[in-house]
């Protein structure tokens, strides 16, 4: 029997779990896996680790046959490896993919993931984005003009908020953000069925506009409110200490303290 050979390609600039579990998903799709890993020249964007280094990461991988650093393009590995699929993410499907013709001319197959890989490294990699001089002000500008204001009289309005003492008074709530990886969807009803990776927690509701109030430059700002007696309370008094705001927290022990959870995979939010 003629043995399937998978073809899967790609930087691997930093291998997370979305690469480990797209590789595993490109080895059943066959018997032999190859990874064809683009060499430094052969990436747009100069990557963090070494062509080597990268290399020996996948080749570190049990579900992994073989793997070679490579300047080919894809058309270029498939005419010369003839595999019976080449796998990738599923960002890529809807996009195009010059794959297909090279697989057409002797039958092979371009397979997809199914979503849950997030294969994409730069869903791990937090990017500083610098404006520098080339921001566009026009659009500030423009609205500044429409809304009759002009930098003195903002100068004004905020030199005012350094006299004034603020009570505010209404619910905490603490921002819960779920972030993790798509694996599915429910067999009982139309919901997405999630791995969580990381979770990120904030202070919201009157907690953030007291916040918002002292930034602005408020003299002095007192937050009024209730709590629940739990690990939710106690999270809110200890992060509170900086927004450097008083604070009259009455504890109430019949209620907990207000959590707002959001869920993210990918692009999705629910």
């Amino acid at each position: 029997m003629k043995r399937k050979t998978v073809l899967v390609i790609g930087n691997f600039d930093i291998l997370h779990p979305g690469h480990i579990r797209l590789l595993k998903f490109a080895k059943e799709c066959g018997d032999y896996l190859i990874v064809a890993v683009n060499n430094d020249s052969n990436m747009l964007i100069k990557s963090r680790v070494s062509e080597l280094h990268r290399l020996e990461m996948v080749q570190s991988l049990e579900c992994v046959d073989e793997a070679f650093l490579t300047e080919l393009c894809s058309n270029s590995l498939i005419a010369n490896y003839q595999p019976y699929a080449v796998v990738k993410g599923k960002e890529f499907e809807e996009k195009e993919n010059p794959e297909y013709k090279a697989l057409k001319t002797y039958g092979g197959k371009l397979i997809f993931g199914s979503g849950e890989f997030e294969s994409n490294s730069e869903q791990y990699i937090t990017r500083t984005i610098s404006h520098g001089h080339n921001f566009d002000y026009k659009k500030c500008q423009s609205y500044a003009t429409r809304h009759q204001f002009d930098y003195q009289s903002i100068n004004t309005v905020f030199s005012q908020f350094r006299k004034n003492r603020v009570a505010v008074i209404g619910e905490i709530i603490v921002d819960e953000y779920i972030q993790g990886t798509a694996v599915g969807l429910s067999q009982e009803d139309p919901t997405i069925v999630m791995t969580p990776d990381r979770t990120d927690t904030f202070l919201g509701g009157a907690a953030i506009t007291a916040g918002h109030i002292k930034g602005l430059g408020a003299k002095n700002v007192k937050l009024f409110s209730v709590l629940g007696k739990d690990d939710k309370a106690e999270y809110v008094k200890s992060h509170i200490k900086k927004y450097n705001i008083e604070t009259v927290l009455l504890d109430d022990s019949s209620r907990p303290t207000p959590l707002k959870s959001r869920y993210r995979a990918g692009i999705k939010h629910f």
